[in-house]
């Protein structure tokens, strides 16, 4: 019995350190695979469109300079300046923005059954002045169903260190596979589109990011790496 449950106690521990080592994280630097996707709204916060950006964005978050290496998030330039000129963007006698964007930047996996997600940064700072939404999230996604939001939580990006911790539940859906779970842990900046030259240009939030951690619970769920961009809201 004695070599039976030390036989056990081996296996058992096997087992965990399998486990473990089939954990992954998030990155938190500008080298790590961030996604950028932006969804317009009209100006009653209804849904229009949405689209990929280019990453690193120019318009709305990019990495700074300095010891802590921060990510800084603003409002979105790159929509007002390029279309200036376009009605459907901008009011051509107000010159104000005609709907809303919100800018995402994300990373994102396919992932198992009861993953367990913990997301932890530091708002270093935050001077983007009322209106605007500034928001930390991690979301499960169904990739095969028009990319359905079956889990999110959500922070405000306000000063002070955040946690967020998600476990995924296939329960929701049981028809869902593993390879149709889709994680996105990152953050979203919600709010009129601007001019670069305008003071509301100015002003956004710093964020040093910790690696995001998915422990998973079994070995069979490895995640994959995601080559599309998609978010869903």
């Amino acid at each position: 019995m004695k070599k039976l449950a030390v036989i056990m106690a081996v296996v058992m521990l096997g087992a965990v350190a399998q486990s473990q080592a089939t954990a992954w994280q998030f990155g938190n630097s500008p080298s790590s695979p961030w996604l950028t996707y932006v969804n317009v709204f009209d100006q009653s916060d209804v849904f229009q469109f949405g689209f990929p950006e280019a990453t690193p964005s120019t318009a709305s978050w990019n990495w700074a300079a300095g010891p802590a290496n921060p990510l800084t998030g603003g409002p979105n330039t790159r929509l007002y300046d390029e279309n200036v000129a376009d009605p459907f963007w901008v009011d051509q006698i107000t010159f104000e923005a005609n709907l809303v964007s919100e800018v995402n930047y994300y990373q994102e996996r396919f992932a198992a059954d009861a993953d367990t997600i913990t997301f932890n940064f530091d708002v270093i700072a935050n001077t983007l002045p009322a209106g605007y939404e500034a928001v930390g999230f991690i979301k499960v996604l169904d990739a095969f169903d028009s990319w359905a939001t079956y889990q999110i939580e959500t922070t405000d990006l306000s000063l002070g260190f955040a946690k967020l911790d998600l476990t995924v539940d296939q329960s929701l859906d049981p028809s869902l596979g593993t390879t149709d779970i889709l994680i996105q842990a990152g953050y979203w900046i919600k709010g009129a589109y601007v001019s670069s030259a305008s003071p509301e240009a100015l002003t956004g939030v710093q964020i040093v990011p910790e690696p995001a951690t998915i422990g998973l619970m079994g070995i069979a769920g490895l995640g994959m790496f995601v080559a599309r961009r998609r978010l869903k809201i």
